[in-house]
């Protein structure tokens, strides 16, 4: 039996051979100078013209047919036995290397299992790291969302809110944990105050404007009551009988009741002293004057019916109850002559 060092020098040998580009002619014996005999020998141009079955030319050309045939053949057959040894090789070499890779995955297995186990860690690593990133990017988008959604819904808020939301945005910190957003950050916040405050200015305007609208409205709701008020402490006068009560319907407004004074009956003036004698020569005075009201629009009346009693010094009364009608006819005295104007002006 070959030692394993003849059979590594005599697989050498063969390589050698099989590398040698005449090895597989030699073993087909057509060699160059064989394939040239061949050639030779059996040139079709050697063939007679003419010839039939029982020529002795026929002939030779059978016997050179049945000769190359048996060239041709003897190929075939060497070409069978070598791959047939091939095959064999094949198999063997198949079979050899079936049980030394089976002997080899038994030692590559737990290399090839920690290899897998590693790999499966390090995806597990990027896979937490891409976690990691995409939390940390959302975070950051949050908090510039944040800052512009400060800004949304403006419409209708109070100038309060308002202000709350820019105290929000100025406490708002962009800062270097804002990371690659940072220059954004910083773009959406001076927008968010820039927006705010033109929004504050533009809410605080509007409520001033509401807030002197509604005073006004009050002004004018106080100057009717106080229209009101006043023509009842003037009827509460005539009936006290401290000025004389007009003829006709008392429901007249306080133009015609002043025009009727002025115009009153001559039987009336007798009375006249006695109220100067009361309210002095100046209310007496004014009141005569109330002829002058008559060529004057309703508002026009009153408001000069008011002005000439603001300017009439409240007479002292012992009756605790009129003293009371008249400071509180005082008071509301300005508010029916506001009212008045208010109403003239619109």
């Amino acid at each position: 039996m070959a030692s394993a060092k003849e059979l590594e020098e005599s697989k050498g040998n063969k390589e050698l051979q099989r590398e040698n580009p005449d090895f597989l002619p030699s073993v087909y014996n057509m060699t160059k100078s064989k394939l040239s005999k061949l050639k030779k020998d059996y040139d079709i141009a050697t063939m007679p013209e003419s010839l039939v079955k029982d020529d002795e030319g026929y002939e030779v050309i059978h016997k050179k047919a049945m000769a190359i045939v048996k060239v041709r053949t003897a190929i075939d057959k060497k070409k069978k036995e070598l791959t047939d040894d091939a095959r064999k090789w094949t198999n063997k070499v198949n079979a050899e290397a079936k049980k030394f890779i089976e002997i080899v995955a038994v030692i590559e297995k737990p290399w090839k299992d920690k290899k897998a186990e590693l790999d499966k860690a390090e995806e597990i690593k990027l896979e937490k790291e891409r976690e990691a990133e995409q939390a940390r990017t959302d975070a950051i988008e949050e908090k510039v969302n944040n800052i512009i959604n400060v800004t949304a819904n403006l419409v209708g808020a109070n100038s309060e809110s308002l202000k709350e939301r820019l105290n929000l945005i100025n406490s708002i910190v962009v800062d270097a944990t804002y990371d690659e957003y940072q220059s954004v950050a910083i773009e959406h916040k001076e927008k968010a105050i820039e927006l705010l405050t033109n929004a504050i200015n533009d809410r605080e305007a509007f409520e001033a404007q509401q807030e002197q609208m509604a005073k006004d409205r009050l002004e004018i709701e106080e100057g009717k009551a106080a229209l009101e008020k006043a023509r009842a402490e003037i009827a509460a006068l005539q009936k006290a009988k401290l000025i004389p009560s007009p003829e006709g319907d008392n429901s007249k407004p306080i133009s015609h009741y002043t025009a009727a004074y002025a115009t009153q009956p001559a039987d009336q003036e007798d009375e006249q002293p006695v109220q100067e004698e009361e309210f002095g020569p100046t209310f007496a005075s004014r009141l005569t004057r109330a002829d002058s009201y008559i060529n004057l629009t309703e508002s026009e009346a009153v408001q000069a019916y008011a002005e000439n009693l603001i300017s009439v010094e409240v007479p002292d009364v012992g009756d605790e109850k009129l003293a009371a009608i008249l400071v509180t006819m005082t008071e509301n005295l300005s508010k029916l002559q506001k009212y008045v104007q208010s109403n003239t002006q619109e």
